[in-house]
């Protein structure tokens, strides 16, 4: 194994910054552990004994909680008085809740101490700020245990659980250094917090803790990777630096756009809100498939982890992961182009990246195919063409966009369209070629996942769309639609609701002097890299011909591979007029650049940022009947979280497993748990104060059937703003009210 070079003076900067990181990662999670237990000593009942109990009357642990001070908890079916006849088990409710049980409880000794909890439903427990037990999901009564070391003297317990209707069993044991045998913790033991206490205080501070107990691996991680990039070599550094610099002034750019205004996106999606559920099951152990279906693969879930495990599922932390993943899309697009087409190709292609207004719209919605899209795409793109020299690296690219369609089935466009471009450009010589049997294999491999997947559970597949083509008269409105997209209409009104600026075919009319003069330099003044604006060319157009087959309606997200390739084709026409053109004109070429470039950015900046800041933003309704209305409403859940916020529900349902996307996207607004939708209880738990539905048919649909699963009158439909009643339907309880599990008092 090869001794990686590098000067004396560089391995000690890596020496000295992996030992001041992993220093300030653990004295960081020191304290954090330390601010728990000094937060929980503040709030501690001075002389009584027990644990302290939030009790909520709903699974979700939101609204107002009754308190208790209770022994630790013992309590089982068994040990309940028998029903009367025609009654229900005494002490049972027949709507799920929740609770949190808080105290310390006093080791006598040191050693290693056995942890356990039986009780059906979520459990979580906390020990000193740390997380000992997790299985927030449903399951039948059973025993989950943790082995701790524990010094002698109090330890935080915090115990969260989650009784299903018509349940009513929770018990807390230990086994302590030499004990033959489990056993209750005695009360005398258990000192309880007292009301003052926050448990959502505490969660943020066990958040806190985790934060930096991840960073106490990640930041050195992080520092010597930048030390073998960067710092190993700082002369070959700053050469690079100087050289790209007019790209890193662009990728600048673009990050101002997609990073530092992020916050003003006032839209996430139920997917992305989903995915960050995933993520945290994935944190507790979940297997790589748990949750996928035909349309979403779990890819993007496991990208989602880090940013999860350092600040939980939070809306701007999904914004600013896509908005960086499009920013490292780039990087990609700027290596592959500037191997095969040179620097003008590369600074320009990167400039329209960067600036065109709906590629920088749909960087920063974190859905799955909007930002990890791109950069399989380009990743990918760059092995292939590193594959010429060495080909086995064709079969990880093919791994990377078989990884697309395995998490989307949107991505088959990557293999299709360019594949189909490279067989019309070599005329079929690129069969020839190991690449693309490489590309084919990896793809494969990728796919065979998927492909067990499907073949095992046909019963829960969706149809091929491509295997209909009467889904081709469509495609005039898929071409009208992705014009729209381009000029940044359609996304101005998803956004806004207005557009100040009318750029109604000024994107469109450049894109389309970009390709006929390509189509004219491929016939009067084609060279060895014709091949490039040929294969674009024939993407582009290949891939307007599928999406009628491989997309329901004509949302304009589905046309972000589409914007890519225009933005390619436009970057690509700059750099060959500029080299077509006589030197006294070139001059004119890069200002007429930089003017588009200018254009993008105003008509960007007027008709979304100053419009949404100035008006808030009120989305508009697509009056198109191929545009999706619900997916329309997916990208407004902030609105509806204000909104529900003044009315001050404290428990939201949505009735169904599809429409939960919109549930936790509500909840993460609302900066509530997602956990809870890990279980069957996240929908008619009969404790909501609301209910919020899609207006469209399949929403009406599901709202029935919700009204159905309830008492009659027991719902009504509540008026909603304009800007939001034609996107939502809001039902509010009006009888009977939720009773309060105040008689579960009786059982202790």
């Amino acid at each position: 194994m090869a001794i990686i070079r590098a000067s004396l003076r560089s391995w000690l900067l890596l020496l000295t910054g992996l030992v001041i990181l992993t220093g300030l990662a653990w004295w960081q999670a020191w304290d954090a552990r330390r601010a728990v237990l000094e937060y929980a000593s503040a709030h501690v009942q001075t002389g009584k004994r027990g644990m302290g109990v939030w009790l909520y009357d709903n699974p979700f642990q939101t609204g107002e909680a009754r308190f208790f001070t209770k022994p630790p908890p013992n309590l089982h079916k068994d040990r309940l008085p028998p029903p009367e006849p025609g009654h229900l088990p005494a002490k049972q409710r027949p709507y799920p809740f929740a609770w949190r049980w808080i105290g310390f409880i006093n080791a006598p000794a040191q050693g290693q101490y056995l942890l356990g909890v039986f009780a059906p439903e979520g459990i979580r427990l906390y020990v000193d700020g740390r997380e000992a037990i997790e299985r927030w999901e449903a399951k039948s009564p059973r025993d989950e245990m943790a082995l701790l070391k524990l010094e002698p003297g109090p330890h935080l317990i915090d115990l969260a659980n989650v009784q299903r209707e018509h349940r009513l069993e929770l018990t807390l044991f230990w086994a302590p250094p030499g004990a033959r045998d489990r056993e209750l913790i005695p009360i005398d033991l258990a000192t309880p917090l007292a009301a003052t206490a926050s448990p959502p205080r505490l969660d943020v501070m066990y958040q806190a803790l985790l934060r930096w107990r991840a960073l106490l691996w990640l930041l050195p991680l992080a520092w010597l990777g930048l030390w073998l990039l960067a710092l190993r070599n700082p002369q070959r550094t700053r050469r690079l630096l100087k050289e790209h610099r007019w790209f890193l002034a662009i990728l600048g750019l673009a990050a101002l756009l997609r990073l530092a205004w992020g916050a003003t996106v006032h839209g996430i999606s139920g997917e992305s809100a989903f995915f960050a559920w995933r993520a945290e099951l994935v944190l507790q152990g979940a297997w790589p498939f748990q949750g996928m279906n035909t349309r979403v693969g779990p890819f993007w879930d496991y990208v989602l982890t880090l940013p999860t495990v350092l600040f939980g599922p939070t809306a701007w932390g999904l914004r600013a992961m896509a908005a960086a993943m499009n920013l490292l899309a780039m990087v990609f697009a700027y290596r592959v182009l500037l191997r095969e087409a040179g620097k003008p190709t590369a600074l320009a292609a990167a400039l329209m990246l960067a600036a065109l207004p709906a590629l920088v719209m749909f960087s920063r919605m974190p859905v799955e195919f909007m930002a990890l899209g791109p950069l399989l795409f380009f990743a990918g793109l760059d092995l292939f063409s590193l594959a010429r020299r060495k080909p086995p690296l064709a079969v990880l690219g093919g791994v990377l966009w078989g990884l697309g369609m395995f998490n989307h089935s949107v991505f088959v466009v990557f293999p299709a369209t360019l594949g189909l471009a490279a067989l019309a450009v070599s005329r079929l010589k690129v069969l020839k070629s190991p690449i693309p049997w490489g590309a084919a294999l990896g793809f494969g491999l990728a796919m065979l996942p998927r492909l067990w997947d499907r073949l095992s559970h046909p019963e829960v597949q969706d149809d091929l769309s491509f295997l209909d083509p009467a889904r081709l008269r469509e495609l005039g409105g898929f071409v009208m639609s992705y014009l729209k997209a381009l000029d940044g209409e359609l996304v101005y009104q998803l956004f806004t609701g207005q557009l100040l600026i009318f750029t109604w075919w000024v994107i469109p009319a450049v894109l389309a002097a970009a390709a006929l003069l390509l189509v004219w330099g491929l016939i009067f003044r084609r060279d060895d890299g014709s091949w490039l604006e040929a294969a674009l060319i024939i993407a582009l157009v290949a891939y307007l011909l599928m999406a009628p087959l491989g997309a329901p309606t004509a949302n304009p997200r589905y046309f972000a591979y589409a914007l890519i390739l225009t933005a390619l084709i436009l970057g690509r026409a700059w750099a060959r007029s500029w080299q077509w053109s006589p030197p006294a004109i070139r001059k004119g070429v890069l200002a007429g650049l930089l003017a588009f470039s200018c254009f993008c950015l105003a008509s960007l900046g007027v008709n979304y940022f100053y419009a949404h800041l100035a008006t808030g933003g009120l989305p508009l309704a697509w009056n198109d009947p191929l545009l999706d209305h619900t997916s329309d409403a997916w990208m407004n859940h902030d609105l509806l979280a204000r909104e529900l916020a003044k009315r001050g529900y404290p428990v939201v349902a949505t009735a169904d497993y599809w429409h939960h996307t919109l549930h936790l996207a509500l909840n993460l607004y609302q900066g509530r748990p997602l956990k809870f939708q890990a279980v069957s209880w996240a929908s008619r738990s009969h404790t909501e104060r609301a209910a919020v539905f899609y207006n469209s048919p399949e929403g009406r649909r599901i709202m029935r059937e919700f009204i159905d699963g309830h008492k009659p009158k027991e719902f009504r439909q509540s008026p909603l703003p304009p800007s939001l009643a034609n996107k939502y339907i809001l039902l509010e309880r009006v009888g009977p009210e939720v009773e309060h599990p105040s008689d579960l008092d009786g059982v202790w």
